[in-house]
């Protein structure tokens, strides 16, 4: 697909409002297929089911992807594996990730977190009590940060910003 076909896809997702499943894995979008894919995912509120894994998204994709995230109020299953979202990245996942009171099943792996990175996530994982499903690659590793993480106040702050800036229309 790439960044060219996301040109032609990501308008013709908006008009799919009863769409419940979206797997756009390998498709290497990167960042510039994700200014296209971003807020078509915004209009797919019906979705359950999103899978973004292994599209080269880095952090510069995280900007136009998360936004839509605070959309998908239905969504239970997230998979972002293989994207180096890296901490940078997870700046703009974390709080994204809190909006997200559905999920049961997210999937971080091989995404390069970091110590930075993994603190972010855990911050966002203490508010999100349906998680059953938690695949994060390196686990021993991020239950140590979930114990060390700091109180998350920012999060709870930035939540509420996260949808106004959104594109969703709810």
């Amino acid at each position: 697909l790439g960044p060219e076909g996301c040109q032609f896809i990501g308008p013709a997702l908006t008009c799919l409002a009863l769409l419940t499943q979206l797997n756009l894995s390998n498709n290497k979008l990167g960042p510039e297929g994700c200014q296209f894919i971003g807020p078509a995912i915004a209009c797919l509120t019906s979705l359950t089911k999103l899978d973004l894994s292994n599209n080269q998204l880095g952090p510069e994709g995280c900007q136009f992807v998360s936004p839509a995230l605070a959309c998908l109020a239905l969504l239970a299953q997230l998979n972002f594996s293989n994207n180096q979202l890296g901490p940078e990245g997870c700046q703009f996942i974390g709080p994204a990730l809190t909006c997200l009171t559905s999920l049961t099943q997210l999937d971080l792996s091989s995404c390069g977190l970091e110590a930075a990175g993994g603190t972010t996530v855990a911050c966002a994982l203490k508010q999100m009590s349906k998680v059953t499903n938690l695949n994060l690659g390196g686990i021993t590793f991020i239950m140590m940060v979930l114990a060390a993480a700091p109180t998350c106040c920012a999060w709870r702050e930035a939540r509420p910003l996260l949808r106004r800036s959104s594109t969703c229309n709810t």
